[in-house]
């Protein structure tokens, strides 16, 4: 799988698949850091590339490499990369892949069996189609902020970016059954997904409601019926009796740290393995390994592509 993730939902997308097995090709630029580089919390409150937690959380167990996106060099080891892969998953506005000429419409030309996956907020067409943001932004516009909080006060949303974590598990679903279409057939697809339309049918009860009696669904507290109490903190999850038997947190090598910490994969499996080995990569780190083992480039190859800039 060839992965063009970005921030947190396609790479928790593409981080269930490297736990079953995938081999999966993380595709960065050290030029333009991935938000989740940036974020907190930092392993030993060290800020930098290597150390965000959630990073290394979103992308264990894959192979990263880092392409430099301003030389025309580059597209030949990106074509190459597309050749080599039977699945491409990408989470840019529409405008970024076709602007580097990597469209599923360019894509199909070089692998005509390829299974894209495009994932952005509201889709590749229609309006807001170019609208860039984060799951928060969608999962205010998809409706779940106003029945969030309190009724006397202002919506206050889900914590966090909502549809980061809730579109994953659908899109995993529509990849699978195009994959298996793929597998019995030959032919490749192309899916167009947006996060925030996946998300809606998290909150189907108060469309319904809309739809059936025309009621919009407000803000609600306990006395309402509404089952909610307070929620564990990160301190108390992270010593919860049940997530601890369950090995929900593991800890796996990592390139810099020697090792660290990350969440174990939310389902096992009786007869298969569905873990991961390692943390996230290093910046560039699987770079050589991509390029001779996978591509079957040599060392020649590999110093011609370096003189022309095409990697950062």
């Amino acid at each position: 799988m060839l992965d063009f993730m970005w921030a947190v939902a396609g790479p928790t997308f593409s981080r269930i698949l490297a736990d079953a097995g995938a081999t999966v090709i993380r595709v960065e630029s050290s030029i333009r850091l991935d938000a989740c580089r940036t974020f907190l919390p930092f392993i030993n409150n060290d800020p930098g590339p290597e150390n965000s937690a959630l990073f290394n959380n979103m992308n264990a167990g894959k192979l990263g490499i880092t392409l430099n996106p301003g030389t025309p060099a580059v597209l030949e080891v990106a074509h190459d990369l597309i050749r080599w892969a039977d699945v491409v998953c990408e989470a840019y506005t529409p405008r970024a892949m076709r602007s580097w000429g990597l469209d599923y419409d360019n894509v199909r030309e070089i692998n005509p069996t390829v299974v894209m996956l495009s994932t952005c907020l509201f889709g590749q067409s229609g309006p807001l189609a170019n609208f860039a943001g984060y799951g928060n932004l969608s999962g205010a516009m998809a409706g779940f902020y106003n029945i969030t909080g309190w009724g006397d006060r202002a919506p206050v949303g889900p914590y966090g970016a909502i549809t980061d974590y809730t579109s994953p598990h659908p899109a995993l679903a529509s990849l699978l059954a195009a994959v298996d279409h793929q597998r019995r057939t030959g032919e490749g697809r192309y899916i167009d997904f947006s996060q925030a339309e996946a998300s809606i049918h998290f909150i189907a009860p108060a469309m319904l409601e809309y739809l059936r009696p025309g009621t919009v669904v407000e803000r609600r507290c306990q006395d309402a019926g509404v089952a909610a109490h307070r929620v564990q903190n990160s301190p108390e999850l992270a010593v919860d009796p049940q997530l601890t038997y369950r090995r929900h947190w593991v800890e796996v090598p990592h390139s810099t740290h020697g090792s660290t910490i990350i969440e174990a994969p939310r389902f096992t499996m009786s007869r298969s393995r569905v873990w991961p080995d390692v943390a996230a990569p290093a910046l560039g780190e699987h770079l050589y390994e991509v390029l001779t083992e996978h591509l079957g480039y040599d060392a020649d190859r590999v110093a011609e592509l370096a003189a022309a800039e095409a990697f950062d």
